[in-house]
């Protein structure tokens, strides 16, 4: 069962968040979609990356799809010679992590380990949450490419709110953020298992219900527009809901005209019934 879509209509933090609550496994690939008023001379070729998840976290990354981003870094770095790889990858019976078996070679290091996964995983994933336009793919129970994984992984809903704290653009998704009018419904009965922020966790403590943005944010003294981002990254991670302004509990809502309300952001009724189909798939 394959899951796509257009990032504009299906952001990469949602995806992620269907992704890591579905525990799927499988590959993501992303390809880049260039502005469609560039002359030839100005469109370069749509950039492409891939995204390895096994149920639900995030495994791998890379830019290319020769398998050799990982065996890159690390002769970049002058950690492993080049010769050595290829016979390591070459005696492997290739169902191991690259990362894992240099390791148990005495080659590498946990350290070395942990950072070639910020490298080829953390900090690239994060930069895709710049991306304007884009198509992407989730094809599930594709194996995962042992050359590209160091052995580690992470939540794919941590990568996002990573990603999604560095975002300084965000015209692309503001249409998917909640309305100044809304409310904040938490979906945990604990503290959040997340490292939030100062301003992420006095939001998330208005999570009860019956506190529009608006007034998050003057009793915060945060802009509304930073308290609409926090809401959105604690919604994408799955720790809280938007509850709009008519199944808000009374009374701590601000008063709004009707022209301040706005039609909340629609996705195609295709998407919609494939996104259906593919969380009622047995996960992979």
């Amino acid at each position: 069962m394959a899951l796509s879509g257009f990032l504009n209509d299906f952001s990469l933090g949602e995806t992620f968040q269907v992704l890591e609550q579905g525990e799927k496994t499988g590959l993501l690939s992303i390809r880049e979609l260039k502005p469609t008023n560039l002359s030839k001379q100005e469109t370069a070729p749509d950039q492409k990356y891939y995204i390895w998840f096994k149920q639900g976290r995030i495994i791998a990354a890379a830019d290319r799809k020769d398998h050799q981003g990982l065996q890159t870094l690390m002769t970049k770095r002058g950690w492993v010679r080049e010769e050595t790889l290829k016979e390591i990858y070459q005696n492997s019976k290739g169902d191991k992590p690259l990362g894992l078996s240099l390791k148990s070679q005495g080659l590498l290091d946990h350290n070395q380990l942990k950072l070639l996964f910020v490298t080829q995983v953390m900090q690239q994933v994060c930069s895709l949450f710049k991306l304007d336009r884009g198509f992407f793919l989730f094809e599930q129970g594709v194996a995962p490419s042992f050359a590209e994984m160091t052995g580690l992984s992470k939540p794919a809903t941590e990568l996002t709110l990573m990603g999604l704290r560095m975002l300084k653009n965000w015209t692309p998704l503001a249409d998917k953020l909640p309305e100044a009018n809304s409310g904040l419904i938490s979906l945990i009965n604990t503290e959040p298992s997340y490292t939030l922020s100062a301003e992420e966790w006095e939001v998330w403590k208005y999570s009860n219900g019956k506190t529009a943005l608006s007034t998050m944010a003057n009793k915060l003294q945060i802009p509304l527009e930073k308290v609409q981002q926090i809401a959105f990254r604690l919604i994408v991670i799955g720790i809280v809901e938007e509850l709009p302004m008519a199944e808000m509990l009374p009374p701590e809502t601000d008063t709004t005209s009707e022209e301040e309300i706005q039609e909340p952001a629609t996705v195609s009724h295709s998407f919609l019934n494939q996104l259906t189909s593919f969380l009622q798939s047995k996960a992979q």
